[in-house]
């Protein structure tokens, strides 16, 4: 993380920032965020996290004014102008900071805006994956939503962590593949490229989408097993463009040429 933030508005050393302890936000993690890449000074697929980042921040019911969300935009090319971020990442949080309804009964409403930006996070080349003994929910009111209660994701990858993975594979509880922790799957069989459906839980990214209007990809709900046994698997997300998978659990995976791979490199 880097010295300057913006917080609604504000430029801010990162020291000075402070949101309420009685918001929603700071009691149960309600919240929204992106993280996008930065590329060459600018902010890679913006409309594509704009979009998501409005439609997300909706769909929890967090109030988010007009002139926030206009100005979105702007601010987060005054972050990355301040802490002069050529090559790296930027993360947009916007937080419920309304009346909280069991600790706070003072009616406020509202939200706050937080951008940061920061170096690119290191991922190796090729990775070695492992399925999650921590499934997800299809019907959960979170399931899709890039919220900041992501305390289950974060548990989940470092227990693969800990066992001398990567990342893992999420499963819902009709063992559908749903995604990575951090980041989305896609896998080719044949000639065939998929990735999962928005139905078994996953979160629709931004690089999923930008993937998506490139080649022609089915969403499938699939079991674990038929992933396990694709001829090749690649996670994807903002921060590390395209990745691909060199073990899943015991099985080495065999490297194979295909365009998907060498698509979005960072």
């Amino acid at each position: 993380m880097q010295s300057f933030v913006i917080l609604d508005g504000h430029c801010k050393s990162k020291d000075e920032v402070k949101l309420s302890p009685l918001s929603p936000a700071a009691l149960y993690g309600r919240g929204v965020f992106t993280t996008l890449a930065v590329a060459g000074g600018e902010p890679f697929l913006w409309q594509k996290h704009l979009n998501r980042l409005l439609d997300h921040t909706a769909r929890l019911g967090i109030e988010l004014a007009d002139s926030d969300s206009a100005q979105l935009e702007s601010w987060l090319r005054e972050l990355i102008a301040v802490n002069d971020v050529g090559e790296g990442r930027a993360r947009i949080t916007i937080f419920d900071e309304s009346a909280d309804g069991v600790w706070d009964d003072e009616g406020k409403k509202g939200s706050s805006v937080l951008i940061m930006t920061g170096t690119r996070r290191p991922v190796a080349a090729s990775l070695n994956v492992t399925v999650s003994p921590y499934s997800t929910s299809s019907v959960s009111p979170l399931a899709g939503i890039k919220s900041t209660n992501y305390v289950e994701n974060l548990i989940a990858i470092e227990e693969a962590r800990v066992r001398g993975f990567d990342e893992a594979i999420r499963v819902n509880e009709r063992r559908e593949v749903v995604g990575g922790c951090l980041s989305n799957l896609f896998w080719v069989s044949g000639e065939t490229i998929f990735t999962p459906a928005v139905s078994a839980g996953c979160i629709a990214g931004t690089t999923r989408a930008f993937l998506m209007e490139h080649f022609e990809v089915i969403e499938s709900t699939a079991d674990i097993t038929r992933v396990g046994e694709a001829d090749a698997i690649y996670l994807t997300s903002a921060g590390m463009g395209v990745k691909t998978v060199r073990q899943l659990d015991d099985r080495v995976i065999p490297p194979i040429e295909h365009p998907l791979g060498a698509f979005l490199r960072f």
